[in-house]
């Protein structure tokens, strides 16, 4: 499932839900991470009748998925001035040299004219080739690889290239056109693994949208009713069913229970752990009505008035998996273990209100938390959609101690 807040917002089609109310979509780790990082890269000039046959013979050899920004072939007059001069004093400085060189493009003389561009600008039966970054082939290594994919009438005998490159996509056509002009030519695509396809975010977005104060607002009574019953800290959640005939609906709500005295204490029973559990309970429940499956230890039953009566909905239809096509609103920002919990039970969407900047681990800017971005990372085999939901109100009553995980 492909599945967002960050300040400032990432999109202003997010800002307004109703009022002064906001949905912001959170920033990928990807998209936190967009900063302009540079890596050096292998470029040499090449006949065009061996494009084909070099490109083949680099790729059989090695992987550039993380390069597939960056065109492979350019022609010397599709260049800019900047990537001609650079290549221009390296082919007449030291051809050996492998340090880096990453001139700011206000360094470049104006007057380019000057010097002689020749070699660069001769004619369209040779390209500009990116083989690969100087950290995955040496430059002897490259060189080899050149020569045993070229005809005997191939002439190498050019010093082979450094050139600094972006080494992450552009976030933006207009930076992918300002790369190209200072770096190499850059491609933007507006989509790509690092983030949600913005059609999907958007549809999901004007799903959540209507109901997330509605949702929040439960959260945050049964986080009230637990903290007023000394159950745990004032934090709660609501799953919540989309798909009902009568539209959505709540399957489950639950606060925090941490803190509950009595041979059930057990500090794991965080808001989202006890929807979710809750949620499994329910599945059991409608699976085998006769089933008698108390569990204290997890808490995974309901225990103030208002949970008890989102437990006796009948929401949740029967055959579903886990949390599948389910949403979850939480009153502060999961914890690692919840915001984990979240992912492998397969929820779609989380909307939480308050940041917690020491301990929430969907965030994924380092200076707005603890930087780990767990709903969209790509090493994790689910991804999900996540919001920030705000409305402009001073919520005191939402507030509890800055390093609390939720």
């Amino acid at each position: 499932m492909n599945q967002v807040s960050s300040t400032p917002p990432k999109d202003t089609d997010d800002q307004s839900v109703q009022g002064a109310a906001k949905l912001d979509l959170l920033h990928t780790k990807a998209e936190a991470q967009s900063r302009l990082v540079i890596i050096e890269v292998h470029v040499v000039l090449i006949p065009l009748r061996s494009a084909n046959r070099l490109l083949r013979t680099v790729d059989e050899a090695i992987s550039l998925e993380k390069l597939q920004h960056l065109r492979r072939f350019a022609k010397a007059s599709s260049l800019s001035t900047v990537v001609r001069e650079r290549l221009h004093r390296h082919r007449h400085g030291n051809c050996d040299s492998s340090a880096s060189f990453v001139p700011s493009p206000q360094s470049i003389s104006a007057n380019v004219a000057d010097h002689n561009t020749d070699h660069l600008t001769s004619v369209d039966s040779h390209l500009y080739f990116l083989i690969c970054p100087t950290t995955t082939l040496s430059r002897e290594e490259a060189v080899r690889i050149l020569v045993l994919a070229s005809s005997e009438e191939d002439d190498f005998s050019s010093c082979l290239r450094t050139l600094p490159v972006p080494a992450r996509p552009p976030k933006s056509h207009e930076q992918a056109v300002q790369w190209s002009r200072d770096y190499w030519p850059t491609v933007y695509k507006k989509h790509h693994p690092d983030t949600p396809h913005p059609s999907i975010a958007a549809q999901m977005r004007h799903a959540v949208g209507p109901f997330a104060a509605k949702w929040l607002d439960l959260a945050k009574k049964v986080s009230v009713e637990a903290a007023d019953s000394c159950f745990g800290e004032q934090i709660g959640a609501a799953v919540v069913n989309p798909g009902t005939d009568a539209g959505p609906a709540v399957v489950v709500a639950a606060g925090d229970a941490r803190w509950k005295m009595g041979n059930a204490q057990n500090p794991m029973s965080h808001a989202v752990m006890r929807a979710i559990g809750m949620v499994a309970r329910r599945r059991r429940e409608i699976f085998n009505p006769d089933a008698s499956d108390s569990n204290d230890l997890s808490l995974d039953h309901p225990l103030t008035l208002t949970e008890h009566t989102a437990y006796s909905s009948k929401a949740l239809l029967a055959g579903g998996y886990l949390c599948m096509e389910l949403e979850i609103y939480v009153t502060h920002e999961p914890c690692v273990m919840c915001s984990m919990a979240i992912l492998h039970s397969r929820f779609t969407k989380v909307v939480f209100a308050t940041r917690m900047p020491q301990t929430g681990a969907l965030t994924a800017e380092n200076q707005l938390g603890l930087g780990y971005g767990l709903w969209w990372l790509p090493e994790l085999n689910w991804r999900l959609l996540c919001w920030q939901y705000t409305d402009g109100k001073t919520r005191d009553e939402n507030l509890c101690r800055e390093n609390v995980h939720a």
